[in-house]
């Protein structure tokens, strides 16, 4: 079959408005590649999972704008919503106290519960916190910051971004059984 036959993959979260049969959709929000069925009726899946996400230093989404709180216990400062898979991924922030040696503290929740490591800080100048996620967030999952001081207004947050690379993962044909 000659190259120009083949139809171009439509990549979106949501399915194309026109589809055809024999139509190529790869759904963002669900990692799958779908083919449109010959009598254009339905949507069969080719592959799952097949593309994936890892670490890397590439900045991909961001939330940069400062936030701070008042709160003396763990709130939300920042937040991204994810809008696709992510099997892993490398997560920043920049953290400072608003008062020299009065401690703010924060850390990386999804969908408001607690994954990351607590981190502390009591400066006056802003300090990177960087952590790496290995779990898998579907479409939709919110990545945030929370923090707190240990006294009001002492916690500021900004620069929240998320960094990864896509690669492709290979789906296991079979596994050795040799005795």
């Amino acid at each position: 079959m000659p190259l120009e036959t083949y139809a171009p993959i439509y990549v979106d979260a949501t399915e194309p408005s026109s589809p055809y049969a024999g139509m190529l959709w790869y759904n963002t929000s669900q990692n799958r590649l779908y083919i449109r069925n010959a009598a254009n009726t339905a949507w069969l899946v080719c592959a799952e999972h097949f593309l994936t996400t890892v670490v890397s230093a590439n900045l991909r989404q961001s939330n940069d704008a400062e936030k701070y709180t008042a709160s003396t216990t763990y709130v939300k400062v920042k937040e991204i919503k994810l809008n696709m898979y992510l099997k892993a991924v490398t997560v920043k922030f920049d953290m400072k106290s608003n008062y020299a040696g009065v401690m703010a503290y924060a850390k990386v929740y999804v969908n408001g519960v607690a994954v990351g490591t607590e981190w502390s800080q009591d400066t006056t100048t802003y300090a990177t916190y960087t952590q790496d996620f290995s779990v898998g967030y579907e479409a939709g999952a919110l990545i945030q910051v929370y923090a707190h001081g240990t006294t009001p207004r002492s916690a500021y947050v900004k620069n929240l971004r998320l960094y990864f690379d896509f690669a492709f993962q290979y789906p296991t044909v079979g596994t050795n059984q040799d005795p």
